[in-house]
């Protein structure tokens, strides 16, 4: 009877494991280049203009200021007194408080973008990974954590043009 049920058993473990091998068609392991999505992906791409418009607002405002410095120390190399020596000292301070503020304002939001950016690419990685049967998606960053894997296996080109179309249509 004990001999009977273990028989049973072992079989239908065989039969699992047989039927797993043979019908199981998801793609084994595969991988993609981190880098090489993170700076292809269109919301990154889009994001990137957006810290460049801020950036170049912030610089004519801060040439702006710099121009009225110019032009108050060369009023005040003329005609020198106290008020404008002032309005100079206030004006260096407020060129130094922005050029703080600007600097900070950007790094805050570069990584703002870059936290959304990767949690995006990583939604879509999973989603793709899942409408294509793929049992594991790697992903490369050139340190070491994947030393090699051959060319059959880089899914870097299927997966950036995947989350590029579907970032693009919104979902």
């Amino acid at each position: 009877m004990i001999k009977s049920t273990l028989a049973s058993v072992v079989t239908s473990l065989l039969i699992i494991i047989i039927y797993h091998f043979l019908f199981n068609t998801k793609t084994s392991y595969v991988f993609i280049d981190n880098t090489k999505i993170y700076e292809g992906f269109s919301m990154k791409v889009r994001y990137q203009k957006d810290i460049e418009n801020q950036m170049l607002t912030n610089k004519n405002k801060l040439d702006s200021l710099q121009l009225q410095l110019k032009m108050l120390v060369m009023q005040e190399e003329t005609q020198p007194n106290v008020e404008l020596k002032n309005q100079i000292n206030n004006l260096n301070n407020r060129i130094k408080q922005f050029q703080t503020e600007a600097t900070e304002s950007a790094s805050a939001l570069a990584e703002r973008y870059e936290n959304q950016i990767w949690s995006q690419i990583n939604q879509y990685v999973k989603e793709f990974g899942k409408e294509h049967d793929v049992k594991i998606i790697f992903g490369a960053t050139g340190n070491g954590s994947l030393m090699y894997a051959d060319d059959a296996s880089n899914y870097t080109d299927k997966v950036l043009e995947y989350i590029n179309t579907k970032y693009e249509k919104g979902e």
